[in-house]
């Protein structure tokens, strides 16, 4: 027998050293992070939002990335804690991503018309990498943001094992790329400007790559003794020392004095011979920004207090060097109940450090009567807007794919909280949608079942209202009501696919857009059986629903059919749009056959109530519960009463008050629901709703 000698690798467990516990010169690194601020910068990463094919939005991530593009949900997160030029860096790569690496998109597009189109054939990875991080290393390099130190390494690293004519073949992809992107940041950025009033023919001071307040105080001394130099003022800043000013305007920018020297500044350079002072200024607004958002406050005791107005007052504290906090100015003076009160709201972001100081030139307010934020949500069409009005504490909370808010009424980006309400002006520029708007709408779903049904799911009173449309034909074929408002809009769905025996197949979202193509059609079917022949071997019930894309009073409602056959009711045709109590009316009187529907869509389309009928005597005799007849239609007073102990005081105290429907206990209900008889529920305190 042959012998063979087998090698198995094995690894031995010792113990070694981290690198933070080791000296010597560093390590080399192929890319390191990069650091360093850039001009104009929120303007910049602004001009990038608006570049940039999908949502981006800036927070902290996990996982140790600079950031990334997630093609499911078509969107771009990067993380909260890089320097500017890292962040504008790895902005560009990620959307650089976006517009070369999307195969999800190109290849829904290349799908439109023709089922048989090859879709587009994904890159490599090491091909992706260099082809994102070339464009951003290109785009950096034009406008003057060096991040030669970070992108060389890793485009060698991706590079690595490429031939050349692989990297050739992506050379044109970059230079293209590349100069589109430049071309739409500097559209963005002129038109950023122009909306902000921003003059750049006067911004051509050096704005420090790390600035402080202490630098900025010695800028600003310079400045202004050059104005007495120059003999634009005949005053000089101080008559103490250089170093004294200096200290001075320091201290009064540690202690919140932003306001005061902001004014003086602004008037200065504005004075006859003035040189510009905008990167001053800019530098002023940018460190009171970073001041604000490291401040921390506590709730003291006032010891010099004279009444219990004054018992206690909040103070701001700065983390000094070493990371402990330095007290500086008190913000507020009131009660111990108004302090703390403000100081939760400030610690939960509610309201920021120039809404409380305000409150000082204001008589003291009663806890809780600080303004509460005014919230706007970032929906679709906003997003498409592109802008948003500026306002000093405002508080943007943007989310890289859309969520549902105010019960499920809304889907949004997030949104934005404003400390003061926004005209309808520019409401109507920005595409906002106020909360108190959204907490009064319909939220609703389009679902694409199995590929063959859609699912129009919305919410209701009482819970969901859907309605099953085929996907070839946009033909109505049911609907109906799910009376459980407790549950979400998955398990919603869900339960109505097990109702129907549908959806075992695939389960996905459809563009919401499409529900107003699929009610166009319902109106154009319903205007083609106006024309047909009514056929008398299926009856007809209405219902009215409420519209979630209404445009206004006018169509705030319309009236659907319903099918009566041995399966069940089946959603039919859309009858009409109008108020909701001329929808309500109308189907009531379709029910009770006092008009026909084509009457019904012309008074509609008035948008007027018909014309009411004399009342029929009710004083004939009541035939007995056996007699009752199986025609299709029935006026009221062919219904018997069902129920000798209950009259139409019961019905009245159940608080329907409209006097044309009779009580019926809930057994005797269902005998006449299964003879087919139309039977209504009071449900809500006094709203009538047909049952099925």
């Amino acid at each position: 027998m042959e012998e063979k000698e087998i090698s198995i690798p094995r690894f031995k467990v010792v113990s070694v050293f981290d690198v933070s516990q080791t000296e010597g010169r560093p390590l080399p690194q192929l890319a390191s992070d990069l650091t360093g601020s850039v001009r104009n910068y929120e303007i910049f990463m602004e001009a990038l939002r608006r570049a940039s094919p999908m949502p981006l939005e800036i927070r902290s991530i996990q996982d140790a990335m600079d950031g990334y593009f997630d093609p499911e949900n078509q969107s771009i997160t990067l993380r909260d804690d890089m320097s500017e030029v890292q962040t504008v860096c790895a902005a560009i790569h990620e959307i650089t991503h976006s517009k070369l690496h999307n195969y999800e998109k190109e290849r829904l597009a290349a799908a439109v018309g023709d089922d048989t189109k090859e879709p587009p054939k994904p890159k490599d990875r090491h091909t992706e990498e260099v082809e994102a991080e070339s464009v951003s290393y290109a785009v950096c390099q034009y406008y003057g943001i060096e991040t030669g130190e970070n992108s060389f390494g890793y485009i060698a690293n991706w590079s690595s094992g490429k031939e050349l004519p692989e990297l050739r073949a992506s050379l044109e992809t970059i230079q293209k790329t590349a100069n589109g992107l430049i071309t739409d940041i500097d559209r963005h950025f002129l038109e950023i400007c122009k909306e902000r009033g921003i003059d750049l023919t006067v911004q051509q001071e050096v704005i420090p790559e790390v600035d402080s307040i202490e630098l900025f105080a010695a800028d600003l001394y310079e400045y202004m003794d050059r104005l007495y130099q120059d003999g634009v003022t005949s005053h000089p800043i101080s008559l103490d020392s250089k170093e004294q000013t200096v200290a001075d305007l320091a201290h009064e920018l540690h202690h919140g004095e932003f306001s005061n020297l902001r004014d003086r500044l602004s008037y200065m350079s504005g004075l006859e011979g003035a040189p510009s002072a905008e990167a001053l200024l800019y530098r002023l607004d940018k460190l009171e920004r970073e001041r604000e958002a490291e401040l921390s406050y506590r709730v003291h005791d006032n010891p010099q207090a004279v009444n219990g107005q004054e018992a206690s007052y909040i103070q701001a504290y700065e983390k000094s060097t070493d990371g402990e906090p330095v007290p500086r100015e008190i913000i507020f003076a009131g009660s111990r109940e108004q302090c703390d009160k403000i100081l939760e709201q400030l610690n939960a972001g509610l309201i920021g450090y120039k809404d409380v100081w305000a409150l000082g030139d204001l008589p003291l307010p009663e806890p809780g009567q600080i303004e509460p934020p005014h919230r706007y949500y970032i929906t679709q069409e906003a997003l498409g807007h592109g802008t948003y009005p500026a306002m000093d504490g405002s508080k943007v909370h943007e989310t890289p794919e859309l969520h549902l808010y105010e019960n499920s009424r809304i889907e949004a980006y997030g949104y934005i909280e404003y400390p003061q309400a926004l005209t309808p002006e520019q409401i109507k520029e920005s595409g906002l949608v106020p909360a108190e708007v959204a907490a009064t709408m319909q939220a609703e779903k389009l679902y694409a079942l199995d590929d063959a049904v859609y699912l129009h799911l919305q919410t209701s009173e009482n819970g969901y209202d859907y309605t099953l449309y085929d996907i070839n034909t946009l033909r109505e074929l049911d609907g109906g009501q799910l009376d459980a408002p407790e549950l979400p809009f998955s398990t919603a769905c869900l339960q109505i696919c097990e109702m129907h025996n549908i959806g075992s197949q695939s389960i996905k979202y459809a563009p919401v857009a499409m529900i107003e193509t699929l009610q166009e059609a319902a109106v154009q079917q319903l205007q083609q059986q106006a024309a047909e022949p009514a056929q008398e071997d299926i009856r007809k019930s209405y219902m009215a629903h409420a519209n979630p894309r209404a445009t206004g009073e006018h169509d705030r409602y319309y009236i659907q059919a319903y099918d009566s056959t041995p399966g069940g009711s089946i959603g039919a045709e859309i009858v009409g749009y109008g108020t909701k109590e001329l929808c309500e009316e109308m189907a009531g009187q379709l029910n009770s056959g006092v008009i026909p529907s084509n009457e019904a869509v012309g008074w509609l389309e008035a948008g007027q109530m018909p014309v009411q009928q004399e009342e029929v005597s009710t004083d004939a005799e009541t035939p007995p519960a056996s007699m009752l007849p199986d025609a299709p239609e029935q006026a009221l007073d062919e219904y018997p009463m069902p129920d000798e102990t209950l009259s139409v005081a019961d019905l009245e105290a159940c608080g329907y008050l409209d006097g044309d429907m009779l009580p019926l206990s809930k057994e005797q209900a269902m005998e006449l629901f299964d003879k087919e008889l139309t039977v209504y529920a009071i449900v809500d305190g006094g709203s009538a709703e047909m049952l099925f």
